[in-house]
């Protein structure tokens, strides 16, 4: 191996480099954080709103301050390099883009003010992603200050719209060829390298025209989010006959269930646990409570009983649907109902669900017959499961510099939610979310550690080097 990694001679010189500019470091996130990089309404030469191109100018500007050579391509995306080669060894993917914070649920700051207490960094952007790209950033400028050889060219992406879509790596990939390694900082240590894969269903049905209690239902708002709340709406039903009801299902379904009258109507509040789709379980389904309650009303209600019976309350895997499987390992399927709307014109919901490896084609036929023998136009979108075998040279070598300054073991690991890398051949999310932290990722609060982020900028250092400075390059393998 080119370097002496076991007489500590580079991992000396950059343990160093990062607690020297630990303060520089911090000066330049807190002024990444106070741009309010929320996706805005295009402007001219601004695809994705004034916010996220004036975030990407100053990083940019940040990286040339470091004697970096960079590139803003139409405030889409920026690259940073050592410099201004056109080919790109190894791609590093992180985004600059925010989601919304609202000031008056923050306590320790607001939002676009970072502050620093009790040795964590607080705003939005600290841990996602402006922190970890920062760490990138000085990791490319630790390795050009310090002299330390890097033969192989490197790319570091700085996204602007990855809390939306990520409409700028098509653009990127029309533009260029995807480089032979790519990681990300976008996810949790050490390794993640298989990601499941994503189903979002919609259900349809027109109004039948059959009088029926029900006004209306509306539940959640987004299909990647298991629903804390659902409201029904009743009209023509004794409120006494109600309650009754309401209780075996709260007993059952463990949600909390209000009565009130408004009106002429009944309005019945849902409430359960909120969580993210790719973990159903960790919550409690307010739609599927809801469900569990109209099925049940008098007169055999209709499309609720075979909603219900298709969507069971507790049902985290897809088994009354006839598609529950598990592999060793992406392990098992999940399936969550998030989003339910019924007004007088008809119904709308829409499912999540997070794919192993092995779902294919029966898997989906087995959904498209379920839904059309329930009488529901079925509409869908997904993506594969993504994964690179641990065996591969590439995650072996990040394993190995996450091991350097970690002091812990490597190992890889399996999320259900997609990162940058999806898709892409060879790539990999590296960091830089502990797993036995709450980050308060999306929420209020938001906050880093600074000793991680500063550790992940050494780590970020050691693999650059370990795979572009030079001698022999891990292969690229196949992903299935």
């Amino acid at each position: 191996m080119l370097f002496r990694w076991g007489e500590n001679v580079y991992t000396e010189k950059i343990d160093r480099f990062f607690r020297a500019h630990r303060e520089e470091f911090l000066t330049d996130l807190a002024q990444l954080v106070a741009v309010n990089s929320v996706k805005g309404e295009p402007e001219p030469g601004k695809p994705y709103g004034a916010g996220p191109a004036r975030a990407l100018e100053l990083a940019l500007g940040l990286a040339e301050r470091y004697g970096l050579y960079t590139e803003n391509w139409e405030n889409r995306l920026g690259i940073v390099q050592l410099t201004a080669c056109q080919a790109h060894k190894l791609d590093i993917l992180v985004h600059l883009d925010v989601v919304p914070a609202s000031a008056e649920n923050w306590t320790v700051t607001e939002p676009f003010q970072m502050k620093e207490a009790d040795g964590r960094v607080y705003g939005r952007g600290t841990m996602d992603d402006k922190g970890p790209a920062l760490a990138v950033i000085y990791a490319l400028r630790a390795i050009k200050e310090l002299g330390l050889p890097c033969k192989e060219p490197v790319r570091i992406v700085l996204g602007c719209d990855e809390e939306n879509g990520s409409s700028e790596l098509p653009y990127y990939f029309s533009k260029t060829q995807a480089a032979d390694m790519t990681l990300s900082p976008d996810a949790g240590w050490p390794v993640v390298n298989l990601e499941k894969g994503i189903l979002t269903g919609t259900l349809q049905v027109q109004s039948s025209g059959v009088p029926s209690y029900v006004v209306s239902v509306k539940g959640g708002q987004a299909s990647n989010a298991v629903p804390g709340q659902c409201e029904i709406r009743l009209c023509g039903i004794c409120q006494e006959a109600l309650k009754p009801l309401l209780i075996r299902t709260a007993e059952r379904t463990r949600a909390d269930f209000t009565l009130c009258s408004v009106g002429e109507e009944l309005v019945v509040q849902v409430s359960g646990i909120p969580a993210h789709a790719a973990m159903p379980e960790k919550g409690n389904n307010a739609v599927t409570a809801a469900l569990e309650f109209l099925a049940e009303l008098p007169d055999g209600q209709e499309p609720w009983t075979t909603l219900a019976a298709l969507f069971p309350h507790g049902d985290f895997h897809g088994e009354a649907l006839g598609v529950s499987m598990e592999h060793p390992l992406s392990g098992p399927l999940t399936l969550s109902l998030n989003v339910i709307a019924w007004e007088k014109n008809g119904l709308r919901a829409v499912f999540d669900s997070r794919l192993p490896i092995g779902f294919g084609p029966e898997q989906l036929r087995k959904l498209e017959t379920q839904f059309q023998n329930g009488g529901f136009a079925f509409a869908h979108s997904e993506a594969m499961p993504h994964y690179v075998p641990k065996e591969t040279p590439f995650i072996q070598t990040l394993l190995e510099s996450y091991e350097e300054f970690s002091g812990q073991k490597g190992f890889c690991r399996t999320i259900g939610g997609l990162t940058y890398c999806h898709g892409i051949e060879n790539a990999v999310a590296f960091g830089m979310e502990r797993e036995d932290v709450d980050h308060h990722l999306h929420g209020n609060d938001e906050f880093a550690i600074v000793s991680e982020l500063l550790r992940g900028g050494k780590i970020y250092t050691s693999a650059i080097l370990r795979l572009c400075g030079g001698g022999s390059s891990p292969s690229k393998e196949e992903n299935i």
